[in-house]
């Protein structure tokens, strides 16, 4: 899997860095304190779905001598496989309740609990969204396949536009793993043997 492009939102240094295309070998050139390190870290931490994403890392500056500091970041990462499949990722930090949301842009249909990664819900979630739909659930009443099935089928018929949707977990499990070392001599790739 290759990362083809990122772009950062209100993360850290960045305000919006636009979309940065990137190939198989990419080089960061800038001065220092540029927001090279920012740019890798923002992209170790959305593919790691890092969780240590913090207030700290929101965009903010100074006005009238007090520090405005935005409530929330993106951090947008286009990818390619072998194959040539696409994937476009957003990672959503808010500063309000602390919360990290991953999504994959996709087919999405108008509501919102109908998005969800059904492989991650429970039989009793699963019931209950067939019930609010009026989904009929052909086969045994005690297999979450069952239920996942019907949902699945149901949301199919529904008409779809482009958007947002929770990150599948079998989509998540195909993203490459980063490794980022902030320094050679104390963390480097030697050290991690």
């Amino acid at each position: 899997m290759q990362i083809t492009s990122v772009r950062l939102v209100n993360y850290r240094c960045f305000r919006d860095s636009g979309e940065v295309n990137l190939s198989k070998f990419s080089v960061l050139i800038g001065r220092n304190d540029g927001g090279k390190t920012s740019f890798l870290k923002a992209i170790d931490k959305a593919l790691n779905r890092d969780s240590s994403f913090d207030s700290d890392d929101c965009w903010f500056e100074v006005v009238d001598g007090q520090e405005k500091r935005e409530t929330e970041l993106q951090v947008y990462i286009r990818l390619k496989n072998n194959e040539g499949t696409q994937y476009h990722v957003r990672t959503t930090y808010t500063r309000a309740d602390k919360t990290i949301v991953w999504h994959l842009e996709s087919e999405v249909v108008e509501h919102d609990d109908l998005n969800q990664d059904f492989a991650q819900l429970g039989l009793d979630n699963l019931k209950n969204l067939c019930i609010k739909y009026g989904i009929e659930a052909d086969g045994p009443q005690n297999r979450k396949s069952t239920f996942t099935d019907a949902v699945v089928a149901y949301r199919g018929t529904l008409p779809k536009k482009q958007g947002w949707s929770e990150l599948p977990s079998n989509i998540a499990s195909l993203l490459p793993k980063v490794n980022l070392y902030a320094s050679v001599e104390e963390t480097g790739p030697d050290k991690a043997i």
